[in-house]
C-alpha cells in the first residue's frame, strides 16, 4: 500500500508521531501527569500537533480550491517504510515554519501574543517625541507590525527590523506598506552584526524575540551584554526563551540585571514559552562597528 501526502504533512506527522512516543514512554516509566518532564513532554506534542494541524489544513484548502494534490509538493510513503524517518537535511524554510503562529492552540502564538502585549504597553508609557525601535531576527516582524497599525503612536515610530530570511523580510515590508506605516524598514542582513544597528540605536525600544533559543550559552550572554548598545537609558528589551530544559530563563534575568538593566516583568515558569521584559537604567555604550555577537545555530540542532 502507497499512500500520497505533501511533505509538510508527512514531516509534520512524523514529528507529532515522535513527541507522542516520547510522552507515552515517560508515562510508562512512572511519570505522573502532574510532573515537569511530562508536562514539558505535552507542550512539545502539542506544539507538534498544531504544526501538524496546520499543513493538513493548507493541503484541504489546495484541494478544495481545486488544485488537485495542493499547492505543496508530495511525498509517497510505502507500506514497507512506514514509520521510519526521513527527514530531509535541508536548510530550514523560516518562511513556513512562522505558520505554526497561525494556530491559536499552540504556544508560539500564546507566546507572540505576550511579546504584543508587552509592546503595546512599552509604546503607551514612552515618552512624546519620535521613538526609535530595533529587532534583531525579526522574522515577519509579526510582533511589533502585530501592534503597530492600530496604536496611537504609530506615526512617532521609526523601526528596523533585520531578519536574514528575504521571503520573511518580503512578507514584513508587504505588511509594512499595507498599513501605511513608512517608519518601518525591514532589512535583509545578518542580526548578529552589530553594524545594521548604526543610525538607529540607542533605541526606545529593543525586541530580541526568537533568538535566545537559537543560539548557545556564551552567545546569549554575549547578546545581553551588546544590548547595552542597543538600548536607550529608560528603554527596553522584549526578550523571549523557552523554559524547556536546561531553563536559561533565570540565567538571562541575572545576566541582564548585571549590566543595569531592571526586571520589569517575565512571565511565569509554567509557560513554556518564556518572555521577558527589562528596562536599561544605566549609560549605553557606544555602538562597537564590526562587532558580531552571535551565532544563529537553530533550536533543532541545540537540542540535538
Amino acid at each position: 500500500m502507497t499512500i500520497t501526502a505533501p511533505s509538510p504533512v508527512v514531516d509534520s506527522s512524523e514529528e507529532a508521531f515522535r513527541r507522542l512516543r516520547d510522552l507515552r514512554d515517560r508515562v510508562m516509566e512512572g511519570v505522573s501527569a502532574d510532573d515537569p518532564v511530562y508536562l514539558e513532554g505535552r507542550r512539545d506534542y502539542d506544539d507538534a500537533l498544531a504544526r501538524l494541524r496546520l499543513h493538513m489544513r493548507e493541503d484541504l484548502r489546495g484541494r478544495a480550491g481545486g488544485g488537485g494534490r495542493g499547492g505543496m509538493a508530495q511525498t509517497r510513503i510505502s507500506a514497507g517504510t512506514a514509520g521510519r524517518s526521513r527527514r530531509k537535511v535541508a536548510r530550514m524554510d523560516w518562511e513556513k515554519w512562522h505558520e505554526v503562529y497561525d494556530a491559536p492552540e499552540s504556544p508560539l502564538a500564546r507566546r507572540l501574543s505576550a511579546v504584543q502585549e508587552r509592546i503595546r504597553l512599552a509604546l503607551d508609557d514612552c515618552p512624546a517625541g519620535p521613538l526609535r525601535v530595533v529587532s534583531l531576527c525579526a522574522g515577519q516582524g509579526r510582533d511589533l507590525l502585530g501592534v503597530l497599525p492600530g496604536h496611537p503612536r504609530r506615526a512617532d515610530v521609526r523601526a528596523r527590523l533585520v531578519e536574514l530570511d528575504p521571503k520573511n523580510v518580503e512578507v514584513a515590508a508587504g505588511a509594512a506598506r499595507a498599513a501605511g506605516l513608512a517608519g518601518i524598514e525591514a532589512v535583509a542582513a545578518d542580526a548578529a552584526l552589530l553594524d545594521h544597528y548604526d543610525g538607529m540605536v540607542p533605541a526606545d525600544l529593543v525586541l530580541v524575540c526568537g533568538v535566545f533559543g537559537n543560539i548557545a550559552d556564551p552567545d546569549i550572554e554575549r547578546t545581553v551584554d551588546a544590548c547595552r548598545q542597543l538600548c536607550k537609558t529608560g528603554g527596553r528589551v522584549i526578550w523571549t526563551r523557552h523554559r524547556k530544559d536546561p531553563d536559561r530563563v533565570p540565567s538571562i534575568c541575572e545576566w541582564f540585571e548585571e549590566r543595569g538593566f531592571e526586571r520589569e516583568w517575565v512571565t511565569d515558569a509554567e509557560h513554556v514559552q518564556g518572555v521577558g521584559v527589562h528596562r536599561f537604567r544605566d549609560q549605553p555604550v557606544p555602538l562597537r562597528l564590526g562587532t558580531r555577537v552571535f551565532t544563529f545555530v537553530g533550536y533543532d540542532k541545540l537540542r540535538v
